[in-house]
């Protein structure tokens, strides 16, 4: 579950912990790369997703792309399934009251000195 907890942030310098994230988009890409050259060239890939072969490669080597073009790549490498899991789950059984809540009050943490 995606959250705002204390092992994310640095609230004593009001720092968001990127590095965990962009391992995972490192990750994701290796993946993607992986599976991907089982089935397609970036070309192939890029036309399949409506996107550009540059735009393949900045997400097989964990640079930023759109959430649309990460997920219809996840849709036509048949990797998307953990996706929606993940997501239907998550809507089955949402935060609680209180987890919101905890949330909320460490992100407002976090985003005082820019509000």
């Amino acid at each position: 579950m995606i959250g705002f907890e204390d092992e994310y942030y640095d609230f004593e310098n009001n720092t968001l912990f990127a590095d965990e994230a962009e391992e995972l988009a490192r990750k994701l890409g290796e993946l993607i790369r992986l599976e991907r050259r089982h089935v397609a060239t970036q070309d192939d890939l890029a036309f399949l997703a409506n996107s550009s072969r540059a735009t393949i490669s900045r997400l097989e080597r964990g640079h930023s792309v759109s959430t649309h073009c990460l997920f219809v790549v996840l849709y036509r490498l048949e990797l998307s399934r953990p996706f929606v899991e993940l997501v239907n789950a998550q809507l089955k059984n949402p935060p609680s009251a209180r987890e919101r809540r905890a949330r909320r009050d460490a992100f407002l943490k976090v985003m005082a000195p820019y509000l």
